[in-house]
């Protein structure tokens, strides 16, 4: 339809609707929004059986328009696109269940927004098999919404599968608003910061800061900034980590459970950083489970052990309301107070709880920085180390740099200090660190590994930074300590 004349004449709203849609298709939402307006002029004049679906159409037009960045306007918008498809006589849309995803896929957008995740992943669950009646971005926009309904529940196991079926979709090079599905690659990030592969958390941020065409909405850029502030965190900058989180405080101003989350990160970030009031007073306003840990944390770091396993505790739940990394983060702490006490039997019941929740939920970054208590407990614990080496074997890495045999349980998480950075070997590079175990020089590996040297090179630059060493010997001598090979 993009030959068809300039509707500006015609006193025909459907020729409009048209297009405006082909405008949209064209990425021209100047051109869409100026011919809806021309349309919407003219609808009143049309006789009911004219009128309903030119106002459906006009308004399906307008909520697609606003995706993946609605608007103010827009749970006008999908309850009237839903009022008009309940007014279409029965049996129209049987043959269409994309249009009722597209309205169910409206209100969970509309959740996710309001801070209500499992309400947001219910309805999109809903949507999803009939999305798959609609284009491939209708189904990857849905399957990244859910990815990212999941990643805030904690539940990363989830929304790495989801991440992993928007992948294998067919590629969708833009939407009709010139910009790639964000939620995909947001969702995506967040999963790999959760499973400590930083490099690939900070690829998949990039691809959403690089979105072409409109600016993401509020709660992607939000949440792109909190990931991006975690990132700095556990690089050993928290000064960085705060200015990103300062930056975003305007465009969560409308969303204060995303405001808290803010709250959090910037607690931790002041704690590194020294400011240790300010941030007990950023865990105090975050409120909820996650600020008392964040407080108990803190206060752990000042010595006030006590304090900290009071304030801790309420915190150690399994409500499904908290979020699953949430739980982690409590249990691993309680065992950490239970430990530092001197009660063991305590601190391995609750060391187990957050194991189990983290395998189940493929949450590995809390025990990545817990590293400097925990891997001395585990080494002490052959029976739970070895229940759990699904979870914590990979882990091994990045723990090994700067964990002494003898490190205090307290000395972790809540010890005021930068957080240390850390990253956990891929699999390519064990691929390299196993035959440099056996003796193959450089081109030897590129040869068995079918690349160039200069790319073994690259994977032994990263094998030595992650496992803190600067000789092959030392390399394969880690390696071995940390049960790698």
């Amino acid at each position: 339809m993009a030959g068809m004349p300039d509707p500006a004449g015609s006193a025909a709203p459907e020729t409009a609707v048209v297009a405006a849609a082909t405008a949209l298709a064209q990425g021209d939402h100047r051109v869409c929004a100026h011919r809806l307006a021309h349309a919407e002029r003219h609808l009143a004049a049309l006789p009911d059986d004219r009128a309903v679906p030119a106002r459906l159409a006009a308004v399906l037009v307008r909520v697609v328009a606003a995706l993946p960045c609605p608007d103010g306007a827009f749970h006008g918008l999908v309850r009237e696109l839903d009022l008009l498809l309940e007014a279409l006589p029965r049996g129209r849309t049987d043959g269409r269940p994309e249009l009722r995803a597209l309205v169910r896929h409206g209100y969970a957008l509309m959740d996710l927004r309001a801070g209500r995740p499992r309400q947001a992943a219910a309805g999109l669950r809903l949507a999803l098999p009939a999305a798959e009646a609609g284009a491939d971005l209708q189904l990857r926009r849905c399957v990244g919404d859910l990815a990212l309904a999941e990643a805030l529940q904690g539940r990363f196991g989830r929304a790495a599968d989801l991440v992993a079926r928007a992948e294998r979709l067919p590629e969708v090079p833009a939407d009709p608003g010139g910009c790639p599905v964000p939620a995909v690659h947001l969702a995506g990030a967040w999963v790999a910061f959760e499973d400590v592969r930083l490099d690939d958390a900070r690829a998949e941020l990039g691809k959403v800061r690089q979105a072409a065409g409109r600016p993401p909405d509020g709660l992607i850029s939000v949440l792109r900034a909190l990931l991006t502030a975690r990132l700095d965190l556990a690089s050993g900058r928290p000064g960085q980590a705060l200015a990103v989180l300062y930056s975003a405080q305007e465009e969560a101003a409308g969303m204060p459970w995303l405001r808290r989350l803010l709250l959090l990160v910037a607690a931790e970030a002041q704690a590194a950083t020294g400011a240790v009031g300010a941030a007990m007073e950023s865990a105090r306003a975050a409120g909820g489970a996650a600020g008392a840990i964040t407080l108990a944390r803190i206060q752990l770091g000042l010595g006030e052990a006590a304090a900290a396993a009071r304030t801790v505790r309420p915190a150690v739940v399994e409500s499904t309301a908290v979020p699953a990394d949430v739980r982690v983060e409590a249990w691993l702490l309680d065992a950490c107070l239970a430990y530092r006490a001197g009660d063991g039997s305590k601190g391995r019941r609750s060391l187990e709880h957050a194991l189990r929740l983290g395998e189940r939920e493929r949450i590995s970054l809390p025990f990545a920085q817990a590293r400097n208590w925990l891997f001395p407990v585990l080494r002490g614990d052959p029976a739970l180390l070895g229940a759990h080496r699904a979870l914590i074997g990979p882990l091994g890495a990045a723990a090994g740099a700067g964990t002494r045999p003898d490190a205090d349980p307290g000395g972790s998480g809540g010890s005021g200090e930068a957080p240390m950075a850390f990253g956990r070997l891929s699999a390519r590079e064990l691929q390299v660190l196993g035959l440099l175990s056996e003796m193959l020089t450089t081109e030897e590996i590129a040869t068995e590994m079918c690349v160039s040297v200069n790319t073994v090179k690259t994977h032994l630059r990263s094998i030595y930074r992650k496992l803190a060493v600067t000789r092959r010997g030392e390399a394969v001598r880690r390696a071995h300590h940390l049960d790698l090979l």
